[in-house]
């Protein structure tokens, strides 16, 4: 992507982009933006917030503006257009992807950049979901499929597999290597992209998974679908293009923000 000179100056001081998704997602993006900018400005590190606006009907356009965030339309919908766009819309050296039902914790920023200064072999840290809305044992279940998945990778790097766990809504990359990597597969609809993200991500350096970076989401695809038949989806996809750098392709139903 060529830059115009001007911006070209600023990406040269910015040390980190926020990439934020949002397909109609007007009624929850407001607290979603708020606990990023709130996390900056108690970081004081040099950040752009970028929402990518993706075929939305109702207001996300004009609340994300609203909040003060840059806002940038892109009409192909689907998760994987969205994150492209946000990646050739940003100046970060570092490039957060964050859904639009997430929220940030405090220490969120002050971790991911000691962790890249710390260990420069890393170029992608992730961490896990913490749910906000949905049970006890619903969060026990999902600390189990994490687990299951950690195993998986080390079983397929014994024999040769490529790939690491990478949280969507909740990971960050150098966006050089990302880009040098040729950025997202677009032809992923949904499942397993970021599953494809560690993927194309691995051969370049290290792919971290840490609970040391959680972030709070809903729970709202587990509350519409059931935990179980979620996680279930979810691992297929991983250990399919784990294996076979493709996913299983199930189709996924839009859930909206819950109002939690």
């Amino acid at each position: 992507m060529n830059l115009r000179p001007e911006v070209a100056i600023i990406c040269l001081y910015m040390k980190l982009s926020f990439v934020v998704p949002a397909h109609n997602e007007e009624a929850g993006i407001e607290s979603c933006l708020n606990s990023i900018f709130e996390e900056i400005k108690n970081s004081g590190v040099e950040a752009e917030v970028i929402v990518i606006n993706n075929a939305s009907s109702d207001r996300t356009h004009e609340v994300a503006l609203s909040c003060g965030a840059k806002v940038v339309d892109e009409n192909r919908k689907g998760i994987v257009w969205a994150r492209q766009r946000g990646l050739e819309e940003s100046c970060g050296e570092l490039v957060a992807n964050i859904d639009a039902d997430n929220h940030l914790p405090a220490g969120w920023i002050k971790n991911v950049l000691e962790r890249f200064e710390n260990d420069k072999e890393m170029v992608c840290y992730s961490g896990p979901f913490i749910y906000r809305d949905i049970s006890p044992i619903g969060l026990i279940i999902t600390k189990v499929f994490y687990t299951i998945g950690l195993g998986l990778v080390k079983i397929f790097k014994i024999f040769g597999a490529d790939g690491g766990i990478v949280q969507g809504g909740n990971f960050v990359f150098r966006r050089e290597v990302m880009l040098g990597a040729g950025g997202y597969d677009t032809s992923i609809k949904f499942y397993g992209e970021d599953t494809a993200v560690a993927m194309r991500l691995s051969p370049f350096g290290k792919i971290v998974f840490s609970s040391d970076l959680p972030i709070s989401s809903s729970g709202r695809r587990m509350i519409e679908e059931g935990i179980l038949i979620t996680g279930f989806k979810y691992a297929v996809n991983f250990v399919w293009i784990s294996l076979f750098k493709r996913p299983f392709n199930f189709r996924a139903q839009d859930i909206r923000h819950h109002n939690r």
